[in-house]
């Protein structure tokens, strides 16, 4: 769950490299990361078409992030 951007504050969505403050829903037992707990991440694929200059689309089933300390 997003808690907010830290780019822009009055950004309503997300795109590829934003680093977010989240919230962690659900967590895999035995890992480093807890339930419940504020983190910030950001992002490296998104489910929404990402069209590069030379016009190659890049598509991605699942959200990809990464979990920055």
């Amino acid at each position: 769950m997003c808690i907010q951007l830290i780019r822009a504050s009055n950004c309503r969505y997300a795109y590829i490299s934003y680093v977010i403050v989240a919230l962690i829903k659900e967590a895999i037992p035995n890992t480093s990361v807890e339930r419940s707990k504020v983190i910030s991440i950001i992002i490296v694929f998104t489910h929404k078409k990402f069209k590069h200059d030379n016009g190659m689309i890049i598509r991605n089933d699942n959200n990809i992030v990464i979990v920055i300390d």
